[in-house]
């Protein structure tokens, strides 16, 4: 706006044309615009910070009073940061990823004290086993989720960063697998293979709707597609523990639903199964002895992911080109979506 009023003093343009185009930039959306460019952005932060929680755990070495410190230590650190960019429109994007991870790792911290000094209920324990019956409220996982959900709702709403909603959805997701198992509600359907066929339906159906002329009818079809794979992730984690199960199934379906997700241009849904591929590989990175390899690996990926994007975005205009134009035709358009999403 300073350099429009500037535009005006030097008789650029005139002081209507100024207030004109003030108008009509309050009424651009205030969202993201998301673009391959920002899509590997993300994602090399995510693998960062997968690595700084793998770190953690490596230092703790089990210990739950170290871990709450080394992640406070994080939080701390990340609110830091935040501070200083917050500022920065052109940052807004890391901002909000940095809020998100302050939300995790303060999850964690919160999760690793409740343990020290009561010790956590895992998902899927039977309830009629505690005294009294809401112990496994206070001291479940729900209280550590709560941290992430507040902040994912906060980014919806305030900042429209559509990848807030795994925190949304996963949150969702553990209650209804932490109720499901816990009272026992299994008697007629148990599996991670019913919840699957739900999440293919509501993200076929979501997908249906949205090819249609008008409204995102489909927005939420799509969102009840998500939270269903998060219910089929967790529940592969759960079966996973009692050993009738692999957590390899989960590295098939996430790729599937991220790269679905990429295609139809949903940052939600990629999210979502980035999150399952994160199950995946920290069940695989847990067999390791020694996690500061891992830890370097994941961190020697982010860095080469976000120096892909930058270079990505000299050639960005020209990827989209590279889609047929039959498969770009059956790829909704975001409509009254808060967030544009597309390559």
């Amino acid at each position: 706006m300073d350099h429009l009023k500037s535009a005006v003093s030097a008789g650029i343009i005139s002081e209507t044309q100024r207030r004109a185009i003030e108008a009509l930039a309050r009424q651009a959306p205030v969202g993201f615009k998301f673009s391959l460019v920002h899509l590997l952005w993300l994602g090399g932060a995510s693998l960062i910070i997968f690595a700084l929680i793998l770190l953690a755990a490596e230092i703790s070495q089990g210990d739950a009073w170290r871990l709450t410190w080394v992640c406070l230590a994080y939080t701390g650190g990340l609110g830091a940061l935040d501070y200083v960019i917050r500022g920065r429109p052109d940052l807004r994007l890391l901002s909000s990823v940095l809020l998100l991870a302050m939300a995790i790792t303060g999850a964690f911290a919160v999760g690793s004290f409740v343990k020290t000094r009561w010790g956590l209920i895992e998902p899927g324990m039977p309830w009629s086993h505690f005294e009294p019956w809401y112990a496994p409220l206070l001291l479940g996982y729900y209280v550590p989720g709560a941290v992430i959900l507040g902040v994912s709702i906060l980014l919806l709403r305030r900042r429209q960063f559509l990848p807030a909603w795994a925190g949304v959805t996963g949150f969702v997701a553990y209650v209804v697998i932490d109720l499901f198992y816990g009272l026992r509600l299994d008697l007629d359907l148990h599996g991670s293979t019913p919840w699957l066929a739900l999440a293919i339906a509501g993200l076929a159906l979501g997908w249906w709707y949205d090819l249609r002329p008008g409204a995102n009818h489909g927005f939420w079809l799509n969102k009840a597609g998500l939270l269903a794979f998060n219910t089929y992730a967790f529940v592969v984690g759960v079966e996973a523990i009692f050993g009738t199960v692999a957590y390899w199934h989960l590295l098939p379906t996430g790729a599937a639903v991220a790269l679905f997700s990429v295609y139809l241009r949903r940052p939600a849904g990629i999210s979502v199964g980035a999150l399952a591929l994160v199950f995946y590989f920290a069940h695989w990175f847990d067999a390791w002895d020694d996690l500061y390899t891992a830890v370097a690996i994941l961190a020697v990926a982010g860095v080469t992911t976000i120096f892909v994007g930058v270079k990505a975005h000299l050639i960005e205009d020209q990827l989209d080109r590279l889609l047929p134009l039959g498969l770009r035709r059956l790829r909704p358009e975001a409509r009254r979506d808060p967030v544009t999403f597309g390559f």
